[in-house]
């Protein structure tokens, strides 16, 4: 587990100049953009980043070449999500940092609530995608990725039309989350965002499990 960590943090520390612009240009973001908006980015980037380690990994036959080490396909799955993890962390608390250096050169006050309840959604967009590229590779991944996100948007928007078309009334639902406590929509927002991440990861292993390279 601790090999295959250091090959992805190498991988990744291959691309340092793209990570020196990245930051350049969350700071730009900082003075222009919601503090909400850079919240959700850099996770999502931190995510995204991740999920190209198995790009790298597939590379010239270099799966088949990695399960003659003493390489389980259960430790490779658990190590790429741990490895999201780490980056999303590093990554959601660069963002923190940035935007309340900026609020307070700024002058602007800083919602960090609400940017640590945007903050997990990298480990839905983990969940999501890790599966979908383990199963289908980098090339089919993307197809197949276009297809999830399409069909998600799809179907907000049917559910949208059925909701007018049916004149369906949402009030006393939506008054009855107002009235929640904060404390507990906020614990349901991460447990939700939790579920799906380590539903994800038992999928991701069923994934290797089944794979011969």
């Amino acid at each position: 587990m601790n090999g295959l960590l250091e090959k992805d943090f190498r991988l990744i520390s291959k691309r340092l100049t793209y990570f020196v612009m990245l930051a350049g240009i969350i700071i730009f973001l900082g003075f222009s953009a919601e503090a909400s908006f850079i919240a959700a980015y850099v996770p999502i980037l931190a995510a995204i980043c991740s999920i190209t380690t198995i790009s790298y990994d597939e590379f010239d036959n270099g799966m088949a070449y990695l399960f003659t080490l003493p390489v389980k396909a259960r430790d490779y799955a658990i190590e790429k999500y741990i490895f999201g993890l780490i980056l999303g962390l590093v990554g959601s608390a660069f963002s923190i940092l940035i935007v309340l250096i900026i609020g307070k050169i700024k002058n602007e006050a800083v919602d960090i609530e609400t940017m640590l309840l945007i903050l997990p959604v990298f480990l839905t967009m983990m969940g999501i995608m890790f599966p979908i590229e383990l199963k289908f590779g980098a090339e089919k991944s993307r197809i197949a990725m276009y297809i999830v996100f399409g069909s998600v948007v799809g179907l907000g928007i049917l559910g949208k039309k059925i909701i007018e078309t049916m004149n369906i009334d949402l009030t006393p639902i939506l008054t009855k989350i107002n009235s929640m406590p904060d404390a507990l929509v906020a614990a349901s927002i991460v447990l939700i965002n939790v579920i799906i991440f380590v539903v994800s990861l038992f999928i991701s292993i069923k994934i290797m499990e089944k794979k011969e390279y």
